[in-house]
């Protein structure tokens, strides 16, 4: 499916440079934000030596470092890739974001179902309200948020299809060779 126009009246090229600085905003936001929550963990726990919530904490901010240091640089690359129309700095973005999205989809899906397996055999407690709230706000939420991000994904991929060459200009090359 190829598309015209993201989010049906930015051309292509504004709609990826749209994407790709939201993504890129989101992903520098979350590491300062559990980069400056480690700090202040680590400064309260201090006093108290061997404290493992703050190895927990530290530890999830090397993942989220790792995480996040992939998206941003893949992120800067579509970037580039847009403003100097080059197909091979969207790549990255492409290929990572495609991977990653699906893999985030499969958990959600995954922690969904579990979600429902649990509710089922929980049904009849006193706190099955809380989770009956608890998986109705997740699935609309996943939804809603997994929509959006297949749509992005797919207007990116579109861009980066309009890019290529065409078919006569690849000829051409070829015949000149």
């Amino acid at each position: 499916m190829a598309l015209n126009k993201c989010c049906f009246c930015l051309p292509l090229s504004a709609g990826t440079l749209v994407i790709a600085s939201l993504h890129l905003f989101v992903n520098i936001s979350t590491l300062l934000g559990w980069g400056i929550f480690t700090a202040v963990f680590y400064s309260e726990q201090h006093r108290h030596r061997g404290h493992r919530g703050f190895y927990i904490a530290l530890y999830i901010f090397l993942g989220l470092l790792l995480l996040c240091g992939i998206n941003i640089a893949c992120d800067s690359a579509l970037i580039h890739g847009v403003r100097k129309k080059q197909r091979k700095f969207m790549l990255p973005w492409v290929v990572w974001y495609g991977i990653f999205t699906t893999a985030m989809t499969l958990a959600w899906f995954g922690t969904t179902v579990w979600l429902a397996v649990i509710m089922s055999d929980t049904l009849h407690t006193e706190s099955a309200g809380i989770g009956v709230a608890f998986f109705c706000i997740s699935l609309v939420c996943g939804v809603i948020l997994f929509t959006v991000m297949w749509f992005w994904y797919a207007a990116v991929l579109s861009y980066y299809n309009q890019l290529a060459p065409s078919d006569t200009y690849v000829m051409e090359t070829l015949r000149a060779e």
